[in-house]
């Protein structure tokens, strides 16, 4: 499976010719538009932009279903689940879902379904004790305002009804100070796990104020 801009590729494990895609964008994107919302009513309102959809992060899951999870740049960088027929794991459009339920009392800094950054994001999939667990870094800067709740570094689980994820508690993420996200931007390369441990590969300015950068294990 490769993620694109706009498209989502299955590649042949012989020689990767392409055997299918699925198309995920442009999307409509207007304020007042939830993300499993279809915007198109709102084409010709003032606030409504054609968006194109980087696709940031594929992960396969076998655990509650033989699923590939999709997350993009649009809405708000939230994910959708494509489930895998048996008989033919290359079609990934029959059967989709959009991964975010959204909440009455949701506060904008607390959006757990809205997961990964157009600027960089790392992705990791991990199960432990029954639970999916994902593991994401995610390059931020001014850009991304307080609506888009995104984080620096988190945790979120996939909820048992695979229709979005939870922070398990107000330490499941942490944040580059808003004033340095700018002067100080961190790319997440990789991601992996360790002897039950979690890293994330990065490359960052070695101080605040220097202008050599380094590589980073955290």
């Amino acid at each position: 499976y490769l993620g694109a801009v706009n498209y989502i590729y299955v590649l042949n494990d012989k020689d990767l010719q392409k055997v299918a895609e699925y198309k995920t964008g442009p999307v409509l994107e207007h304020p007042d538009c939830f993300p499993c919302q279809d915007c198109i009513h709102k084409a010709n309102l003032s606030g409504g932009v054609w968006k194109d959809n980087i696709n940031m992060a594929l992960l396969v899951d076998t655990y509650y279903d033989d699923q590939l999870i999709s997350c993009g740049s649009v809405h708000r960088g939230t994910c959708q689940r494509h489930v895998l027929p048996p008989n033919n794991t290359a079609d990934i459009e029959s059967e989709v879902h959009c991964m975010y339920s959204p909440q009455a009392d949701e506060e904008t800094s607390q959006c757990p379904d809205c997961v990964v950054s157009a600027l960089g994001t790392k992705v990791l999939l991990s199960e432990k004790e029954r639970f999916i667990n994902f593991f994401v870094g995610n390059t931020i800067n001014s850009s991304y305002l307080p609506d888009h709740s995104l984080h620096s570094i988190s945790v979120r689980r996939l909820k048992e009804t695979q229709d979005g994820f939870k922070f398990l508690t107000d330490q499941s993420y942490i944040d580059v100070l808003p004033e340095l996200q700018d002067s100080y931007p961190i790319k997440y390369v990789h991601a992996f796990e360790s002897n039950h441990f979690i890293y994330f590969l990065t490359v960052q300015k070695e101080t605040l104020d220097a202008q050599t950068f380094h590589t980073r294990i955290i």
